[in-house]
């Protein structure tokens, strides 16, 4: 799992529940108090995940246009002012100015550095 994909996955329990439940391949390894567990984590599974969560922007005061948008590394101007709306592509749907200004926008891909074997 990525780092936004660990965020979400400990963000969203956190402020929607009380309890949470880490769970390594099916079975929980620590369970408690939300707050307890992020403010101290005892699991060495737990802390290598809370450890993994990136620092983003409050979702209760995102910024203006793309929330995306300061970490973003297509970013452009219009980014900032304009939140853009989901556009149909194939086979799924993307909120992206650049996208959706770019032609070919189907086939655009954000280029991504591949580890090597």
């Amino acid at each position: 799992m990525d780092a936004i994909g660990t965020w979400w996955t400990f963000l969203v329990p956190y402020r929607m529940s009380d309890q949470l439940a880490i769970m390594y391949l099916g079975r929980i390894v620590e369970i408690g108090d939300a707050d307890t567990i992020f403010n101290g984590p005892l699991h060495p599974y737990t802390r290598l995940l809370l450890d993994t969560i990136p620092d983003v922007e409050s979702p209760i005061n995102p910024p203006s246009g793309c929330a995306f948008h300061p970490r973003c590394p297509m970013t452009e101007a219009a980014c900032s002012r304009t939140a853009p709306e989901l556009m149909p592509r194939p086979r799924r749907s993307v909120a992206c100015l650049v996208l959706e200004r770019s032609e070919g926008a189907a086939d655009a891909q954000i280029s991504r550095s591949t580890p090597s074997a």
